[in-house]
């Protein structure tokens, strides 16, 4: 169904960029945000949660900068862990998702559309 292929799109994207960066952690904001369209920041942020449920990404808040960052994990390393049942609830309106792309300087979309 379309969803999971948009969901395998965003990992997709996730892999690349985790890659290009030498395997180092994503900021989770300029991962997830485009800076063109607030509706599809929340599509990107609801496809992610998948992939967090299914175990194929970690999000965790890096002591440095306080904010939340994505990596993808391996199976393996998640099952060789006690699986964390802690959830977040995200709430993101408009005006934050201005101020994010604002803050963090963010021009362009990292997650890439299906068919680009």
């Amino acid at each position: 169904n379309q969803t999971e292929q948009l969901v395998t799109q965003v990992f997709r994207s996730l892999v690349i960029r985790y890659k290009e960066t030498g395997r180092m952690p994503l900021d989770y904001f300029r991962f997830v945000m485009d800076p063109d369209s607030f509706g599809t920041s929340i599509e990107n942020i609801f496809h992610v949660s998948f992939l967090v449920k299914e175990g194929k990404v970690a999000i965790f808040v890096s002591k440095e900068t306080g904010l939340p960052m994505i990596m993808p994990v391996r199976s393996n390393y998640i099952e060789g862990q006690e699986e964390d049942k802690d959830q977040l609830v995200m709430n993101i309106c408009m005006e934050d998702w201005v101020r994010i792309v604002d803050r963090l300087g963010i021009e362009e979309s990292v997650i890439k559309k299906m068919g680009k």
